[in-house]
């Protein structure tokens, strides 16, 4: 993948008959500050794995996420696009005060209380409502909450050793 392109979401199917596509999301909350500014996605190209820039309009109809690609204006021209992975440049997504995006944190240090590194992040999984952390390619996997989650900043992350067993 692209350094500068990230995973937002992926498209599900048709919606409509003037060729919108419902988008599941990658973002959990404030959705809406995400993507109201975003005007442009991009599209891979599975065999070649170069990225096609697409201009874009967001909406929301009955509770659902829509996108319209400008220039596809029938479900049929849309239904091509139907479960495609949807990416965005990384400056064009918004960025909220003290936050940051979970890839950031990828490759960061896992520690316990004391100190003791435990090893690197390099996955997060969602299991029903929970995210956990997945440690060293699955070396550990560690719920991503209170109490188990003690930090997560951008100097990497601190786990509680009370709820950590080794």
């Amino acid at each position: 993948m692209s350094e500068d392109k990230i995973i937002i979401g992926k498209f599900l199917s048709t919606f409509g008959i003037k060729g919108d596509l419902e988008i599941e999301l990658e973002f959990e909350e404030d959705v809406d500050f995400y993507i109201k500014s975003l005007k442009q996605i991009y599209l891979q190209n599975k065999k070649t794995k170069e990225f096609k820039a697409f201009d874009v309009i967001f909406k929301k109809d009955k509770g659902k996420f829509l996108c319209h690609i400008k220039g596809v204006d029938s479900p049929e021209r849309a239904k091509s696009f139907c479960n495609a992975t949807v990416f965005a440049n990384l400056k064009d997504l918004p960025k909220k005060e003290d936050s940051m995006y979970l890839f950031e944190l990828f490759g960061k240090e896992v520690r316990l209380e004391d100190g003791k590194v435990i090893g690197k992040l390099t996955n997060v999984f969602k299991h029903g409502n929970t995210d956990y952390l997945e440690i060293d390619y699955g070396k550990y996997l560690i719920p991503a909450k209170e109490p188990f989650l003690i930090k997560l900043d951008e100097n990497g992350i601190v786990i509680s050793q009370k709820h950590f067993l080794i």
